[in-house]
């Protein structure tokens, strides 16, 4: 199976820093999908929101760029996909999917609260072309498939399978874990950042920490919440927590317990600076580190009162916009997606493998980036391109 995870709610935690677009940002992603029907790719989507040239316009981000020569240097390395593949012409063409599990880590929105679509990979290999491997897991950030679909049509939802969580609590007006204001901005978690900041200039901290990450260091795996339920060696940490530093709300008990958040703290602290970053040190304040270890656990910001399950709420909304329910929905529960999909999977008897990538297709399957398939109307965008780009400054007084 492939899987495009959806950008529904607020954006909640980043996986890379190159994608951080749209961080802490409420967004319609799904409703939008749903909506339109179509799976479109990055640039596919801009083109079917209105006119061309607007859509172009925004698209390449001109009212961030001061001049004509500066935007058609963006645009002619776009459209030369050798010299970089990434934001290429051919990478913004292309839908991207991973295999076998949902990358929800690096693009997905609110953790615990994943809306994804999964194709089986026969059917995208046979109909479409596209580079990559569609048959295993794995590589992390590097399982990110490009299938080229027209930019017309894109795929169709209704031919895939949408995986909705089913138990997560929502605002029942949003479909968001959080609360919003006015302007649908997440609202900040200001208890639990004051509650950790608390704990790390605690007497006894240093010598909890120090404790702690002997124990976490020795467990494999991530620190889910199964997982930690089911630990013996954590049980007597969490009574710390409750007994010593009056922290009993089991998320927030999770985020400290991290391995990489304590390692930070201890140096920052033997240091005596706030100047260390969990990446690089001498970069970021201890603030910083507890905001990045609250928002890597989901917790960053604060959780609605008004609250429905998702299910309950996705019913409601495909009730009241019947033309956007989708054909074909699975309610899957737990909080990882990926999870969600092996379930679903090994209940309905799909665990056949093959150890073809291109799955029997391999007349689809592109090696090279810059292949007939995966520039197709790349000149056709470039001329059209450099005159919206041309009259872009001309109309707006910028000129080289």
């Amino acid at each position: 199976m492939l899987t495009h995870v959806t950008r529904q709610g607020v954006r909640d935690h980043l996986g890379h820093a190159f994608h951080s677009a749209g961080e802490g940002e409420f967004t319609d992603g799904f409703k939008n999908i749903a909506e339109d029907g179509r799976l479109r790719s990055p640039l596919g989507v801009y083109l079917v929101e209105g006119g061309k040239e607007k859509a172009i316009a925004k698209f390449l981000g001109l009212n961030l760029i001061a001049n004509k020569e500066e935007a058609l240097k963006k645009l002619n390395l776009m459209v030369d996909p050798k010299l970089e593949p990434s934001g290429s012409y051919p990478d913004k063409m292309a839908v991207h999917f991973a295999t076998e599990e949902v990358a929800d880590c690096y693009y997905g929105s609110e953790k615990g609260n994943e809306i994804f679509i999964a194709y089986p990979s026969a059917q995208i290999a046979s109909q479409y072309y596209f580079s990559g491997q569609l048959n295993q897991a794995g590589g992390g950030y590097w399982n990110d498939q490009w299938v080229w679909a027209n930019e017309e049509k894109g795929i169709s939802l209704n031919s895939g399978i949408v995986f909705i969580p089913e138990e997560i609590s929502v605002d029942k007006e949003t479909g968001s874990r959080y609360e919003l204001d006015k302007e649908k901005n997440p609202v900040k978690n200001v208890k639990y950042v004051e509650a950790i900041r608390r704990l790390v200039d605690s007497e006894g901290f240093d010598d909890f920490a120090k404790q702690t990450k002997n124990i976490v260091g020795k467990l494999e795996g991530s620190m889910s919440a199964e997982k930690i339920k089911s630990v013996e060696s954590l049980k007597p940490l969490f009574e710390k927590l409750k007994k010593d530093f009056d922290i009993v709300d089991p998320s927030l008990q999770r985020a400290v317990l991290d391995y990489e958040f304590l390692s930070a703290a201890i140096i920052a602290k033997e240091q005596k600076q706030e100047n260390i970053s969990l990446a690089q040190p001498a970069c970021h304040s201890i603030n910083s580190i507890i905001e990045s270890t609250l928002k890597n656990s989901g917790i960053f910001f604060k959780e609605t009162v008004n609250k429905v399950s998702s299910k309950d709420y996705w019913q409601t909304y495909f009730l009241k916009n019947i033309k956007s329910k989708p054909a074909h929905i699975v309610y899957y529960k737990g909080e990882d997606p990926t999870a969600g999909l092996n379930t679903w999977k090994k209940e309905n008897g799909l665990n056949k493998k093959t150890g073809d990538q291109s799955i029997g297709f391999s007349e689809n399957q592109s090696t090279q980036i810059d292949t007939p398939q995966s520039i197709a109307g790349m000149d056709r965008f470039k001329i059209l391109a450099e005159k919206v780009i041309e009259d872009y400054y001309l109309e707006n007084g910028k000129k080289d």
